[in-house]
């Protein structure tokens, strides 16, 4: 392999000797994940994760405030095809397009399921006050009304 100066191999060198091309074409990180599946790789003095590194070794530097996100929605991926540069919001908002936001009972903290929130709704119809309901379902007022309301549980 190539030698950069003072004998060290290029950061280019290094980044794609940790790379596999994917059978969905994607450029895949095969060294070290952090536990959301996102590479991490050592450059410029410090450990950064692999998305990152590819946009700065194939595009340049990331400005201040600007995410790397991705088109195919891997994180394993770190192929400078499938990265663009975004916000927080631009990622919210790609999240939602693609359907990657949890809702119902996949969020973490949700005590009702959608059994319970047809049951509640249901129950809701035949005349049972938000109060009870709340007591019934082990959740405070506020969100039984938003369920009842359809502004939460949109879905169901």
């Amino acid at each position: 392999m190539p030698r950069g100066i003072y004998g060290r191999r290029s950061n280019l060198d290094r980044f794609l000797d940790n790379t596999i091309v994917s059978i969905t074409g994607c450029l895949e990180w095969t060294a070290c994940k952090n536990d959301r599946g996102y590479g991490i790789f050592w450059m410029n003095n410090e450990n950064m994760r692999a998305n990152r590194a590819s946009w700065e070794i194939f595009h340049g530097a990331i400005p201040p405030g600007k995410l790397v996100l991705h088109l195919c929605d891997n994180t394993g991926c770190v192929s400078p095809a499938c990265l663009w540069l975004g916000d927080i919001q631009d990622n919210s908002d790609d999240k939602l397009y693609k359907g990657r936001q949890a809702k119902g009972e996949n969020q973490g903290l949700s005590r009702m399921t959608e059994e319970k929130v047809i049951e509640a709704r249901d129950l809701y119809e035949k005349g049972y006050k938000i109060r009870a309901l709340a007591r019934k379902f082990g959740i405070s007022q506020s969100p039984m009304q938003q369920i009842l309301r359809r502004t939460t549980w949109k879905h169901i």
